[in-house]
């Protein structure tokens, strides 16, 4: 028979709270990464030598955190995250039918508005994207965003080509730094149009946008990127059922 895993931790803790804790930890480290299937109930409780009903409670804590998601017949697995919801879909527009241009890519000593948002120090080392999104079929502007991203965390993407910067830049953090995108908050909100966006959103000087601040954070609540979104608001609809 082969010896049980101990498992590390305040010995005043619940093991149920003991082992989600181990099982959140093996996440955030990447052993598994989302859409992983974990290991069952069986498994975890013959390598800790813990009851089934234990197992049961740290699975189902973590279930509702949102960390992990049962899907029955298959298993639990890593929750991938789902980022159809945002407020960036309420766009009249396909988002699947555009394409991304990456204007510029720069190293920047934060400014104490970004550092606030990505939970720096003012003047640490970030990195700034500025894209241009189109849509493919008429090769009009619909879309501008600015990404914000702590240098230390993601210094690997500036030596890739523009190229890479596109729809899938969630996959190009999670395969290039390691770093896997959790869970968002967004903020909406209207301006007139910066006078820097103008011509790249091809409207108005005094045309009203759609602003969309996003804060993406990993497993752990770090803090990924601190994102803004503008978009001219003729091509904006939100429509939010009140019961």
């Amino acid at each position: 028979m082969t010896a049980s895993t101990t498992l590390e931790g305040d010995p005043h803790l619940p093991l149920f709270r003991k082992l989600a804790q181990s099982i959140r930890n093996q996440i955030v480290q990447g052993d598994w990464g989302p859409g992983d299937k974990i290991p069952s109930e069986n498994e975890f409780s013959d390598r800790y030598g813990l009851a089934p009903g234990t197992v049961r409670q740290a699975l189902s804590t973590l279930v509702e955190e949102g960390l992990l998601e049962r899907i029955h017949g298959k298993g639990t697995f890593v929750r991938r995250p789902n980022f159809s919801g945002s407020l960036i879909s309420r766009f009249r527009f396909d988002l699947e039918k555009r394409t991304v241009r990456l204007i510029s890519k720069s190293v920047v000593n934060a400014p104490k508005y970004v550092a606030d948002k990505l939970h720096l120090e003012p003047g640490t080392l970030t990195i700034r994207l500025y894209r241009q999104h189109l849509d493919s079929e008429v090769k009009k502007p619909v879309m501008l965003d600015e990404i914000w991203l702590p240098y230390g965390r993601f210094q690997a993407l500036m030596e890739f080509k523009d190229e890479a910067f596109g729809l899938k830049i969630y996959e190009l953090y999670r395969e290039e730094c390691d770093s896997i995108a959790f869970d968002a908050t967004e903020v909406l909100s209207a301006e007139t149009v910066p006078s820097e966006a103008v011509s790249l959103l091809d409207v108005q000087r005094d045309a009203a946008v759609v602003r969309i601040d996003r804060v993406t954070r990993a497993v752990d609540g770090s803090v990924l990127e601190w994102r803004r979104v503008w978009g001219n608001a003729k091509g904006f609809h939100f429509e939010w059922r009140i019961s």
